[in-house]
Parts: structure tokens; sequence; C-alpha cells
């Protein structure tokens, strides 16, 4: 599984290069971060106990959330939400959460019961929070707000002041 990890790190540099400044998003840096995704998904499962590193999940949420930081930066957003999407819509999969499902989970347990390692399925719900968050929020529903550049970050929208801040007590626990 380390060799996977590794890869799917030197992706996720790879395309964080290509979000920040530009907003690029390279299909095919992304395509090949989602079949490393679908490797990790098959190591996962023959795993016992199957358990995902933290500087994996560092990795994921630098990338998912460098999406959404970009749309504060950038004047056409459409780009970004849809790969963004489409990358939560993998995420979900490898991680095993359905998308109808409602989800009750202590994240903030769930991170400290393990030392470097945490379970698929509460990594599954951490993604699925944060997505249902921003799925949920003005720069999905009336991402018109958000044509001036920067103006993300002043928001009221009470989705994306949840997600800032469920975002960095997850980061704080993975620390």
């Amino acid at each position: 599984m380390d060799n996977t990890i590794e890869s799917i790190s030197e992706i996720g540099i790879r395309i964080c290069l290509d979000l920040r400044p530009s907003s690029i998003i390279d299909k095919k840096k992304f395509n090949e971060l989602y079949e490393k995704l679908d490797e990790l998904k098959t190591k996962i499962n023959i795993t016992n106990p199957p358990l995902i590193p933290k500087e994996l999940i560092k990795m994921l949420l630098y990338i998912n959330d460098g999406i959404i930081v970009q749309c504060n930066f950038s004047e056409k957003k459409d780009h970004l939400i849809n790969e963004w999407i489409i990358l939560n819509s993998h995420l979900s999969r490898i991680f095993n959460v359905p998308n109808d499902e409602t989800v009750e989970v202590d994240i903030e347990q769930e991170l400290d019961a393990h030392t470097n390692h945490v379970k698929p399925y509460t990594v599954g719900i951490i993604f699925k929070q944060l997505h249902q968050l921003i799925y949920n929020s003005d720069l999905i529903l009336a991402p018109s707000k958000y044509k001036e550049v920067g103006s993300l970050y002043d928001t009221k929208n009470e989705n994306l002041m949840a997600y800032w801040k469920l975002l960095s007590i997850i980061e704080s626990k993975l620390n």
C-alpha cells in the first residue's frame, strides 16, 4: 500500500501546482489519481484490519480543499466545481460511503482513537460531511454571489462557514 500512497501524494502535489495560481484542471493527472485511488481500494479490501494512514488523508484533503480554495481566486469556477464533484464521488466509492446515507459519526473521537491510521469508513465520513457542506452552500446553489475574486472567505453562508470550521478541526486532529 505504501507505493500507492506515495504515488497518490506525488500526483496530488502535481495537481495542486496546476491549481494554484492558474486554476488548471489537468484531466490526465486527475485520471491518474483516480486510477491510483482504485488501486488503493483494492489494497484496503485485502488489508486486515483496513486502516488508512493519516498522511494520505491529509493529501486527499489538500487536493479536495485546494479545489474549493481556488474557487476563491478564480472568476470561472465551473471546471473546478465539476472536478471537485467527480473527486468526491471517487472518494465516497473508495471509502464505501453510499451517496444517500445519512451519517452520524463523531469524527473528532474517531481521529483521536487511532494514532497514525484511521478506519476507511471514518475517512469516507470525513469527506462525506465536507462534501455535504459545500454541496449545500451558496458556492453550488448561488455561485453568482462569488463572482468577485476573494469573496468566498467573506461569506455569511452557514454551510461554507461550517465547512471551514470542520476542516480546521479535522486538520488539527490529523497533525
